[in-house]
C-alpha cells in the first residue's frame, strides 16, 4: 500500500502542472522544485513513472485512490468541470504538476 501511496502522490503532482505552465519549465528548476524525488528522470528532468506503473494504475478505483489521498492529508486536491468522454476506459498517463497558490485580499 505504501507503493500505490508513493505513485498516487507523484501522479497528484505531476498530474496538475501541465495546465499551470504554458512554457517548459527548465529541467534544473523541475529538479530543484521536487528534491523528495530520488529516483530515475526522464530527459527534461520529470521524475520517472515505468509502464508497469501506469499499468497498475489502471486497476485503481477512484474510491481507492481518494482513500490514499486524504490517508495522506491531501484534501484539496481536485479539479471541477471534467466531462466523461469515454465512459468504458481509464485515463492514466505522464503529466506534470504544479502547487497553486491563492492571496487572500
Amino acid at each position: 500500500m505504501n507503493d500505490l501511496r508513493k505513485t498516487l502522490s507523484v501522479f497528484l503532482f505531476l498530474g496538475f502542472a501541465h495546465s499551470a505552465f504554458t512554457q517548459q519549465i527548465a529541467k534544473e528548476e523541475l529538479i530543484f522544485l521536487t528534491p523528495e524525488r530520488k529516483g530515475k528522470r526522464t530527459e527534461d528532468g520529470r521524475p520517472y513513472v515505468s509502464d508497469a506503473i501506469l499499468q497498475r494504475m489502471k486497476q485503481v478505483t477512484l474510491e481507492e485512490a481518494w482513500a490514499v489521498l486524504k490517508g495522506d492529508n491531501f484534501k484539496y486536491q481536485y479539479a471541477k468541470g471534467w466531462q466523461m468522454i469515454n465512459p468504458d476506459s481509464v485515463l492514466v498517463g505522464r503529466a506534470v504538476t504544479a502547487v497553486f497558490f491563492t492571496r487572500s485580499s
